[in-house]
């Protein structure tokens, strides 16, 4: 494979996905992993910012292994919308208690 891909990322509520995408728009490879969610008290969710970053890790991982040296030529990445995470730059760390609580729409 001779072409460059495109390289999807979703960071939805309940999984992390990326896409590999040619030129044409088909899709060659892609991968998932579920998100972990706890729900502590009516209304609330929790979810912990480093899972979150590990399961797109994983799934970029599984699809740019499938790539057989294909080149990325650029990266297109979507997440909840409803949710913010703040990281440390010196660390690399989230900053938190350790899990994110959101409150869930009424």
């Amino acid at each position: 494979m001779t072409d460059a891909l495109i390289l999807a990322i979703d960071q939805s509520t309940t999984n992390a996905k990326a896409l590999l995408v040619d030129a044409t728009g088909h899709m060659r490879h892609q991968a998932s992993a579920p998100n972990i969610v706890t729900y502590p008290q009516p209304g609330w969710a929790e979810q912990s910012a480093m899972a979150l970053f590990d399961g797109v890790k994983q799934v970029i991982a599984e699809v740019v292994a499938k790539a057989d040296g294909a080149a990325i030529a650029g990266i297109g990445i979507s997440n909840q919308r409803e949710s913010v995470l703040v990281w440390d730059a010196a660390t690399g760390a989230p900053i938190g208690a350790g899990m994110e609580r959101v409150a869930a729409a009424e």
